[in-house]
Protein backbone atom coordinates (compact mmCIF):
# COMPACT_ATOMS: atom_id res chain seq x y z
CA UNK A 1 0.00 0.00 0.00
CA UNK A 2 1.55 3.63 -0.69
CA UNK A 3 -0.26 5.28 1.91
CA UNK A 4 -0.79 3.33 5.11
CA UNK A 5 -0.61 5.65 7.69
CA UNK A 6 -3.06 8.31 5.84
CA UNK A 7 -5.38 4.82 5.66
CA UNK A 8 -5.15 4.26 9.27
CA UNK A 9 -5.63 7.28 10.18
CA UNK A 10 -8.60 7.61 7.77
CA UNK A 11 -10.03 4.07 9.26
CA UNK A 12 -9.45 5.22 13.06
CA UNK A 13 -11.95 8.32 12.43
CA UNK A 14 -14.45 5.92 11.47
CA UNK A 15 -13.45 5.56 7.35
CA UNK A 16 -15.42 2.14 6.78
CA UNK A 17 -14.15 2.39 2.91
CA UNK A 18 -10.58 3.00 4.66
CA UNK A 19 -10.62 -0.09 7.26
CA UNK A 20 -12.20 -2.08 3.94
CA UNK A 21 -9.10 -1.34 2.10
CA UNK A 22 -6.92 -1.96 5.14
CA UNK A 23 -8.70 -5.54 5.70
CA UNK A 24 -8.56 -6.58 2.02
CA UNK A 25 -4.60 -6.26 2.41
CA UNK A 26 -4.22 -7.77 5.44
CA UNK A 27 -6.73 -10.73 5.97
CA UNK A 28 -4.62 -13.47 3.44
CA UNK A 29 -1.35 -12.55 6.14
CA UNK A 30 -3.26 -12.51 9.16
CA UNK A 31 -4.95 -16.35 7.58
CA UNK A 32 -1.03 -17.32 7.57
CA UNK A 33 -0.60 -16.50 11.08
CA UNK A 34 -4.57 -18.19 12.42
CA UNK A 35 -3.27 -21.50 10.19
CA UNK A 36 -0.78 -23.10 11.91
CA UNK A 37 -2.19 -22.18 15.45
CA UNK A 38 -5.96 -23.79 15.14
CA UNK A 39 -6.01 -25.79 11.45
CA UNK A 40 -7.59 -24.73 8.26
CA UNK A 41 -11.02 -24.66 9.28
CA UNK A 42 -10.84 -22.59 12.58
CA UNK A 43 -8.20 -19.88 10.77
CA UNK A 44 -10.85 -17.34 9.03
CA UNK A 45 -13.02 -17.37 11.80
CA UNK A 46 -10.04 -16.52 13.82
CA UNK A 47 -9.37 -13.00 11.46
CA UNK A 48 -12.84 -12.03 11.30
CA UNK A 49 -12.45 -12.13 14.78
CA UNK A 50 -9.36 -10.47 15.18
CA UNK A 51 -10.69 -7.67 12.58
CA UNK A 52 -13.40 -7.22 15.41
CA UNK A 53 -10.95 -6.41 17.78
CA UNK A 54 -8.87 -4.63 15.59
CA UNK A 55 -11.97 -2.32 14.96
CA UNK A 56 -12.53 -1.87 18.55
CA UNK A 57 -8.93 -1.02 19.62
CA UNK A 58 -8.16 0.83 16.27
CA UNK A 59 -9.11 4.51 17.37
CA UNK A 60 -6.22 3.85 20.62
CA UNK A 61 -3.44 2.63 18.30
CA UNK A 62 -0.56 4.84 18.23
CA UNK A 63 2.42 3.86 15.65
CA UNK A 64 4.96 3.06 18.39
CA UNK A 65 5.20 -0.32 16.49
CA UNK A 66 4.22 -1.35 12.90
CA UNK A 67 1.16 -2.00 12.60
CA UNK A 68 1.11 -4.92 10.73
CA UNK A 69 2.76 -6.46 14.19
CA UNK A 70 0.25 -5.07 15.93
CA UNK A 71 -2.61 -7.06 13.09
CA UNK A 72 -0.30 -10.10 13.19
CA UNK A 73 -0.02 -10.17 17.41
CA UNK A 74 -4.05 -9.64 17.92
CA UNK A 75 -4.64 -12.50 15.24
CA UNK A 76 -2.36 -14.88 16.83
CA UNK A 77 -3.69 -14.25 20.20
CA UNK A 78 -7.04 -14.58 19.39
CA UNK A 79 -5.78 -17.75 17.81
CA UNK A 80 -4.49 -18.82 21.10
CA UNK A 81 -7.02 -18.01 23.21
CA UNK A 82 -9.27 -20.27 20.75
CA UNK A 83 -6.91 -23.05 20.84
CA UNK A 84 -6.92 -23.17 24.50
CA UNK A 85 -10.91 -23.12 24.45
CA UNK A 86 -10.41 -25.99 23.36
CA UNK A 87 -8.82 -27.85 25.65
CA UNK A 88 -6.19 -29.53 23.34
CA UNK A 89 -2.93 -30.19 25.22
CA UNK A 90 -0.19 -27.94 23.43
CA UNK A 91 2.29 -30.49 21.88
CA UNK A 92 6.21 -29.95 23.27
CA UNK A 93 8.86 -30.66 20.83
CA UNK A 94 10.65 -33.32 22.84
CA UNK A 95 14.22 -34.22 21.61
CA UNK A 96 13.59 -36.23 18.24
CA UNK A 97 15.43 -37.81 15.56
CA UNK A 98 16.76 -34.80 12.74
CA UNK A 99 13.97 -35.09 9.74
CA UNK A 100 17.02 -35.65 7.35
CA UNK A 101 19.29 -37.14 9.29
CA UNK A 102 19.34 -40.66 7.23
CA UNK A 103 20.10 -38.59 4.14
CA UNK A 104 23.76 -38.14 5.23
CA UNK A 105 27.24 -39.67 6.23
CA UNK A 106 28.77 -39.19 9.33
CA UNK A 107 31.40 -37.34 7.54
CA UNK A 108 28.35 -34.49 6.47
CA UNK A 109 28.05 -35.27 2.87
CA UNK A 110 24.90 -36.23 1.19
CA UNK A 111 24.57 -40.32 1.33
CA UNK A 112 20.73 -39.77 -0.52
CA UNK A 113 21.03 -36.56 -2.25
CA UNK A 114 18.09 -34.41 -2.84
CA UNK A 115 16.41 -35.77 -6.23
CA UNK A 116 15.83 -33.11 -9.24
CA UNK A 117 12.59 -30.74 -9.46
CA UNK A 118 10.49 -32.10 -12.38
CA UNK A 119 8.04 -29.69 -14.70
CA UNK A 120 10.08 -26.88 -14.71
CA UNK A 121 11.08 -26.32 -10.73
CA UNK A 122 9.43 -26.27 -7.40
CA UNK A 123 7.35 -23.13 -8.70
CA UNK A 124 5.68 -25.53 -11.34
CA UNK A 125 4.99 -27.69 -8.90
CA UNK A 126 3.60 -25.44 -6.60
CA UNK A 127 0.80 -24.64 -9.22
CA UNK A 128 -0.76 -28.05 -8.73
CA UNK A 129 -3.74 -28.02 -6.83
CA UNK A 130 -3.05 -31.06 -5.15
CA UNK A 131 0.62 -30.12 -3.85
CA UNK A 132 -1.12 -27.00 -2.49
CA UNK A 133 -3.52 -29.36 -0.34
CA UNK A 134 -0.90 -32.23 0.50
CA UNK A 135 1.54 -29.22 1.71
CA UNK A 136 -1.48 -27.47 3.95
CA UNK A 137 -1.74 -31.44 5.37
CA UNK A 138 1.41 -31.39 6.35
CA UNK A 139 1.73 -28.37 7.61
CA UNK A 140 -1.54 -28.88 10.31
CA UNK A 141 0.41 -32.32 10.88
CA UNK A 142 3.34 -30.50 12.18
CA UNK A 143 4.01 -30.39 16.21
CA UNK A 144 2.32 -27.76 17.37
CA UNK A 145 5.26 -25.52 18.30
CA UNK A 146 7.43 -26.04 14.41
CA UNK A 147 3.75 -25.34 13.04
CA UNK A 148 3.49 -21.98 15.02
CA UNK A 149 7.47 -21.09 14.08
CA UNK A 150 7.22 -22.31 11.02
CA UNK A 151 3.71 -19.75 9.99
CA UNK A 152 4.98 -17.06 11.83
CA UNK A 153 8.71 -17.01 9.96
CA UNK A 154 7.76 -18.10 6.52
CA UNK A 155 4.33 -17.41 6.29
CA UNK A 156 4.00 -13.96 8.15
CA UNK A 157 7.81 -12.60 7.27
CA UNK A 158 8.18 -12.38 11.40
CA UNK A 159 11.86 -12.20 12.35
CA UNK A 160 13.39 -14.87 14.72
CA UNK A 161 13.59 -12.37 17.37
CA UNK A 162 10.25 -11.87 17.57
CA UNK A 163 8.76 -15.33 17.21
CA UNK A 164 11.34 -15.91 19.94
CA UNK A 165 9.59 -13.12 22.38
CA UNK A 166 6.28 -14.06 21.06
CA UNK A 167 6.32 -17.89 21.98
CA UNK A 168 8.44 -17.20 24.92
CA UNK A 169 11.25 -19.71 23.61
CA UNK A 170 15.31 -18.74 23.19
CA UNK A 171 16.12 -17.59 19.48
CA UNK A 172 18.42 -21.26 19.11
CA UNK A 173 15.39 -22.91 19.89
CA UNK A 174 13.31 -21.20 17.12
CA UNK A 175 16.16 -21.92 14.75
CA UNK A 176 15.60 -25.57 15.62
CA UNK A 177 12.04 -25.47 15.73
CA UNK A 178 12.27 -23.77 12.07
CA UNK A 179 14.76 -25.90 10.63
CA UNK A 180 13.16 -29.12 11.44
CA UNK A 181 9.62 -27.84 10.28
CA UNK A 182 11.18 -27.25 7.17
CA UNK A 183 12.72 -30.41 6.78
CA UNK A 184 9.74 -31.87 7.90
CA UNK A 185 7.87 -30.34 4.73
CA UNK A 186 10.49 -30.62 2.32
CA UNK A 187 10.65 -34.42 2.86
CA UNK A 188 6.67 -33.87 2.28
CA UNK A 189 7.06 -32.16 -1.25
CA UNK A 190 10.11 -34.36 -2.45
CA UNK A 191 7.78 -37.49 -1.90
CA UNK A 192 4.40 -35.88 -3.20
CA UNK A 193 6.90 -34.93 -6.37
CA UNK A 194 8.33 -38.72 -6.52
CA UNK A 195 5.42 -40.42 -6.08
CA UNK A 196 2.40 -38.05 -6.01
CA UNK A 197 1.40 -39.25 -3.16
CA UNK A 198 1.05 -36.86 -0.39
Amino acid sequence: MDDEALLIKQAQNGDQQAFTVLVRHYYRLMSFVALPIVGESDADEIVQEAWLTVHQKLPEWEPRGSFKGWLLTITANEARSRYRKQKREFLSDAPEEEPMAHRFKANGHWQQPPSNWDLGGPEALLDKRELMDCLNHKITALPEKQRLVFGLKDLSQMSLEEIAGFIDESAANVRVLLHRARAKLYSGIEHFQETGIC
